[in-house]
């Protein structure tokens, strides 16, 4: 295959490019409103008037407006809605660039007028006038070019140059004809005004560009025409103008033959120049004429034209450095809206579905803001719906979403497809993003599934999207839907659970990410090989992650919390730290027989493994028992080393203002900290820290901090307990303690007995 058969690049003025026999410039529905603000209207005007003074002094004067990429449809099959016996005989496709290519229509057409309504009070009474009558109307021709199709014959012959895919039709026949969207309508009333406008002398009625349009549009269309009118006041500015823009003038066109050949392709003879200057016709008629002949013959743009719309898309990431990027989602929803059928989209679950989609993505955004969350969107639902690992590339997730949804065959299947889609990104929006939403199902396993997804949040561990999206679609199609609820809580439960004990175990990541990748990658879990209420059921996902833990080798209780003893957890990861500490000290209280430790009590004792608890200030932060940045010379001997500070034994929780006053204080001071802390009345603090051999000076800085602290802390009661050094030893037997509490509240998450 030769390069040119996949695309072509040719430069081409204004006048070239709208020309093209038989050409109509069709805007798929991917395509965003007309945005253009007055700022870039007025630098592209500014732009023309500088490049028109610019051919004063050279010859080759241009102005370049970038490239635009279009896509040639040669079945015409994609345009909707369409009557194909009168559609153009060259529709082409615009991929990028139709905020530009509807600025230069706009454009057009505000010349048109302006040349247009100065021509009306020129009398053809000499040579001079006579030319410049000649000319203009040469020039309204021209224009009326650009914005207009001849098509020959009909009752609607002419048709606007550019229509906007489902909104607008081209046909011949007015029963036929629909031209709704802001550009088309403008083009197609303009263009009627022109043609009925054959004295002159009408003003054209921008209200009829809003005739029959719905509210869907009245605000674009609003913008629009604002805009429309800036350009006109702009060149009004830029005709009375004597600073560094404006148009030029009059006698500047004269005294130049070289432009007038330029842009008028004659010279004016001796009596038509003396009769310009002598009868001082119109100036600003003769100065819009030579910045709309420039507009046409001078300003340039490189059209490039893809043989296939994959191929103009990258084309378009390649070449693109001003333009906001669409989305692919922006470039998908035209496929689904034609396999719904344009007529029914409007009423059908797809379109809710979508809706939520972009609810997701913002439709308000910046770009980056829209680029970054469509690929957080794109990529767990690639695994989710194939299987299949997704790169970050735009090409690669537009050229995935295409194909498989192609894929898909029948209507109801593709209806799954964006029902899975649409959960993926509720699951980011309502779950993920807002770390305070609360699980919205109510089943037995509510509480700790609120908790799961905030830890797994907390920890951005979205690697568990796709599969959590599976649970939460099939919620959505269940006969069962308290069955179906109760699935993705425990399917919640699950991914915690084992994402905690796994991480706990390994130094770094180990890889988890592959994991969840081949539990998708099977052929239960994705959704292309099963319907969206087949879902596996939760023991055999269990069984599943078992058999990892197994492979690493601490599928037993012992194993585990003989590796994760030796893991820095707090290095390796701070919300699995204080999810670990809380699932430690739930419902556990001091051992009287082994002070420091903890044991097993009753249900009700102490209740903190829950979302509650998780999003506590109580429990904010995690305290170093030996600090981070100790003074070894207060310390016993060994406890730098980088494993044991950070590993669980050294580790207990506390409110943020507290962490900052106890960080690096002796353990002698955080001794007796802990236990005024943990203290159940005020009384009992006081007398605490009265008791203790304090000089003045530590007396009132511990004072001090017990009243940051007015709040009950249980869990540092047991370190409070301590009666000994905080040496290597101790932590060692502390963390292997908390570890074996730990495990028992986690270990049935992932199906796992939990031992006696």
């Amino acid at each position: 295959m030769e390069i040119k058969e996949i695309f072509s690049a040719q430069p081409y003025s204004v006048f070239e490019l709208f020309i093209e026999p038989g050409l109509g410039l069709y805007v798929p529905n991917y395509q965003r409103p007309y945005s253009w603000d007055k700022e870039k209207i007025e630098r592209l005007l500014d732009d023309v008037a500088a490049g028109l003074e610019q051919l004063l002094v050279t010859d080759d004067s241009i102005k370049f407006l970038g490239s635009i990429i279009t896509l040639k449809d040669n079945d015409q099959s994609t345009i909707q809605p369409q009557f194909k016996e009168h559609l153009p005989p060259s529709v082409v496709h615009i991929i990028d660039g139709q905020q530009r290519l509807s600025t230069l229509l706009v454009l057009a057409t505000v010349l048109h007028e302006s040349i247009s309504t100065r021509l009306a009070k020129v009398k053809p009474t000499s040579s001079a006038s006579a030319w410049l009558k000649s000319r203009a109307e040469i020039l309204m021709a021209e224009l009326e070019e650009i914005f207009s199709l001849d098509m020959r014959t009909g009752e609607l012959r002419y048709y606007p140059r550019m229509i906007r895919a489902y909104v607008d039709g081209w046909s011949r026949h007015s029963s036929q004809a629909q031209y709704k969207s802001p550009i088309a309508s403008l083009l197609f009333q303009y263009g009627s005004h022109s043609r009925a406008n054959t004295n002159l002398k009408a003003k054209f009625d921008t209200k009829m560009v809003l005739k029959d349009m719905g509210p869907a549009h009245e605000n674009d269309a609003n913008h629009l025409l604002a805009l429309r009118e800036h350009m006109f006041k702009h060149l009004r500015t830029l005709l009375k103008n004597n600073d560094d823009t404006r148009i030029v003038g009059v006698d500047e066109v004269v005294k130049s033959q070289h432009m007038q050949i330029a842009l008028f392709q004659s010279e004016m003879d001796d009596s038509t120049t003396a009769g310009v200057i002598t009868e001082k016709v119109d100036a600003e008629l003769l100065s819009l004429m030579a910045y709309a002949a420039y507009f046409m013959k001078r300003v340039t743009v490189t059209r490039v034209t893809a043989k296939r719309e994959q191929y103009g898309f990258d084309m378009f990431e390649a070449l693109n450095t001003t333009g906001e990027p669409l989305t692919v989602l922006e470039t998908f929803k035209p496929k689904v809206i034609l396999a719904e059928k344009v007529n029914e989209w409007p009423q059908s679950v797809s379109k809710s579905y979508f809706e939520e989609i972009e609810s997701y993505i913002g439709q308000k955004s910046g770009s980056v803001e829209r680029q970054k969350r469509t690929s957080k969107l794109v990529i767990p639902f690639a695994l989710a719906q194939q299987g299949q690992k997704l790169g970050t590339r735009v090409s690669e997730q537009r050229r995935f979403l295409h194909q498989s949804y192609e894929e898909t065959p029948e209507i109801g299947a593709k209806r799954e497809y964006l029902a899975l889609l649409s959960s993926v990104s509720q699951i980011h929006g309502r779950y993920w993003t807002d770390g305070k939403v609360q699980w919205r199902y109510s089943t037995a396993d509510s509480g700790h599934a609120d908790l799961g997804l905030a830890f797994l949040s907390t920890a951005n561990h979205e690697i568990v999207i796709p599969l959590l999206s599976r649970y939460h679609a099939a919620v959505r199609f269940a006969e069962d839907k308290e069955e179906a609820e109760h699935a993705l809580a425990l399917a919640i439960k699950a991914c915690a659970g084992f994402f905690a004990l796994y991480r706990a175990a390994s130094i770094g990541t180990n890889n988890i990410d592959s994991v969840w990748r081949e539990v998708m990658g099977s052929s239960t879990f994705s959704l292309k090989n099963s319907s969206i209420t087949d879902v596996p059921d939760i023991s055999e996902l269990q069984t599943i992650l078992q058999s990892k833990l197994e492979a690493l080798g601490v599928l037993a209780r012992h194993s585990w919390i003989s590796q994760a003893s030796h893991v820095p957890t707090y290095s390796a990861s701070k919300p699995l730290t204080r999810f670990l500490l809380l699932a430690a000290s739930n419902n556990a209280v001091c051992d009287a027989a082994a002070p420091g430790l903890l044991r097993k009590a009753k249900n009700g004792v102490h209740e903190v493994f829950n979302k509650s608890a998780w999003m506590s200030n109580h429990f904010k932060t995690i305290e170093h028992v030996y600090p981070q940045k100790a003074d070894g010379t207060t310390w016993a001997s060994g406890l730098s080393e980088n494993r044991l500070v950070d590993c669980i034994g050294n580790l207990t929780l506390l409110p943020g203002e507290l962490n900052s006053s106890l960080s690096n204080k002796p353990w002698s001071a955080k001794r007796v900290m802990y236990k005024a802390l943990s203290a159940e009345t005020k009384e009992e603090a006081a007398s605490i820290l009265e008791a203790v051999a304090l000089n003045e000076a530590e007396k009132q800085s511990l004072t001090a901090i017990a009243a940051q602290g007015n709040t009950f802390l249980p869990m540092l009661k047991s370190v409070g307990a301590v009666d000994i050094d905080w040496t290597p030893d101790f932590v060692q037997l502390r963390s292997e303690n908390l570890l074996s509490l730990a495990h028992d509240s986690i270990a049935s998450w992932v199906g796992l007995e939990v031992e006696e």
